[in-house]
């Protein structure tokens, strides 16, 4: 294996170091890291770390760039300066709601049929939140059974099972606030007397 190479940029000879490995050396083309940033620079300005791409034969951003040709701001971005047009922009109530709706269920790309079960997506409903937050101003954020409030986040629990009594599952008197403990601690009591009814 040869010991010396000469330098792409510079034409310079240089040495293997005892430090470099036969497998980078066989790859070197530069004698420093400063010949290969000149190069880099001088003779791809645009390179792309993705399969040696650039900006000027890269088809997907020829074809942004010529939807977004009005757009000044969008021009600048492209060639890598400013910021993105989009960013600090506050969108309109409908806009995020045409948003939601375009991206919910079927339509959404990582769509699984029939994976989430009814009442885990019962519980993303906004009726749940505002029943969830009534229960814990109710309970002053405290823990009804060891009366902590140093809970960062506190649960609050169906008294009647939310499976079982779906008619009750937004009326806050099914709901009393606990800390994550002592819920997980009562759901364990509660699976145990279950198996030991059976």
């Amino acid at each position: 294996m040869e010991l010396t190479k000469e330098c792409k940029l510079c034409k310079k000879v240089f040495e293997r170091s005892k430090y470099t490995s036969y497998k980078e050396w066989g790859t070197k083309r530069f004698c420093s890291k400063k010949c290969w940033y000149s190069y880099r620079k001088e003779f791809k300005p645009y390179a792309s770390p993705l399969k040696g791409r650039t900006k000027e034969n890269c088809e997907s951003i020829r074809m942004i760039s010529e939807k977004m040709k009005g757009n000044q701001n969008m021009q600048n971005y492209l060639k890598g300066g400013g910021k993105h047009p989009m960013k600090g922009l506050k969108q309109s109530e409908e806009w995020g709601e045409n948003i939601s709706k375009a991206n919910k269920g079927k339509k959404h790309w990582n769509w699984q049929e029939g994976k989430t079960d009814g009442t885990q997506l019962l519980r993303q409903h906004r009726e749940y939140q505002q029943w969830r937050i009534k229960c814990l101003e109710r309970d002053q954020y405290t823990c009804q059974h060891c009366g902590s409030t140093t809970d960062y986040q506190m649960a609050v629990h169906h008294i009647k099972g939310f499976k079982e009594y779906p008619e009750l599952g937004y009326e806050p008197s099914n709901g009393i606030t606990i800390c994550n403990s002592c819920h997980m601690k009562l759901h364990a009591r509660e699976r145990s007397s279950k198996n030991h009814s059976q």
